[in-house]
């Protein structure tokens, strides 16, 4: 598995070109019967701030139009591996016992309590640079970071699927046009040392890492599925990527949290996407 993140992170292979056409049928097919959707599942969210901040219009039009209960086990400012994360100067952000504590702690908590059906790992802090357990700083997409990753990734899906869910990996979609305005001059270091690393690094980071979780899901059929909103969200999949409605609204003003019709847009997406993914 770690060789195989590696040289997945080195290849260009986008998600969307997929595998070939299955050829002609020689004879003919019975259709496989569609299975039936349930309607009392429990999802449980995991991840960074956005699927936080999204958890409740997620929960109503998943209720509403699935029947579905949703949870959070997602946790602000911190990766869904519970790394200590670094600056991109590769300076410390922050207390390096937080993320490593508060993550490990709500995921165990939150798939004993919640015993979820499925989880929704969405997720893009896991891009940025991090420290090791004995202190180490570990540079953005280093060979080093690949295959600590490779093991982080391992460790957290063995976590979130303790009780037998199964996993629907939201591909991360690229930082929005309202960074621009909202990190204008790039002053603030929050905005210098994380969502311009972010912006930069979407081709040769963040889109390696959404190619692993596309041929892990692959790969596992049965234990998790991929799917991709990028489409609904925005315009091209370029970072950053232009956001807006018909209106001129950007659908994340911030760049990275989706706010009011935005909001709506993501968790309509999300949801289509889950069903046709994990049911047909």
């Amino acid at each position: 598995m770690l060789i195989s993140w590696i040289v997945i992170a080195a290849c260009v292979t986008s998600p969307s070109s997929g595998p070939s056409a299955a050829p002609t049928p020689t004879r003919t097919q019975i259709p496989t019967p569609t299975p039936a959707v349930p309607r009392d599942l429990t999802v449980l969210l995991a991840g960074d701030s956005v699927p936080l901040h999204l958890e409740e219009t997620l929960a109503t039009v998943a209720r509403r139009r699935m029947g579905w209960k949703v949870v959070s086990a997602a946790v602000p400012a911190c990766s869904i591996y519970g790394d200590a994360l670094a600056w991109a100067d590769g300076t410390p952000h922050g207390d390096l016992d937080h993320c490593p504590g508060a993550v490990d702690k709500t995921q165990r908590s939150m798939v004993r309590r919640a015993d979820p059906d499925v989880v929704i790992w969405w997720d893009r802090l896991s891009t940025l640079p991090f420290f090791t357990d004995d202190g180490a700083s570990v540079r953005g997409g280093s060979r080093r970071f690949w295959a600590l990753r490779a093991i982080a990734f391992e460790e957290t899906f063995a976590r979130l699927t303790a009780g037998g869910a199964r996993v629907v990996f939201v591909s991360t979609e690229p930082i929005g046009i309202g960074v621009l305005e909202h990190c204008v001059g790039w002053e603030r270091r929050g905005c210098r040392e994380w969502k311009r690393f972010r912006m930069r690094h979407y081709a040769d980071i963040t889109q390696p890492m959404n190619r692993i979780m596309w041929r892990y899901a692959a790969a596992h059929p049965d234990a998790a599925v991929f799917i991709s909103i990028t489409d609904s969200i925005c315009r091209r999949n370029v970072s950053p990527c232009d956001d807006r409605f018909w209106n001129g609204q950007l659908a994340r003003p911030d760049g990275t949290h989706y706010l009011r019709r935005g909001a709506v847009r993501a968790a309509r997406a999300i949801v289509r996407e889950m069903r046709t993914a994990l049911y047909g």
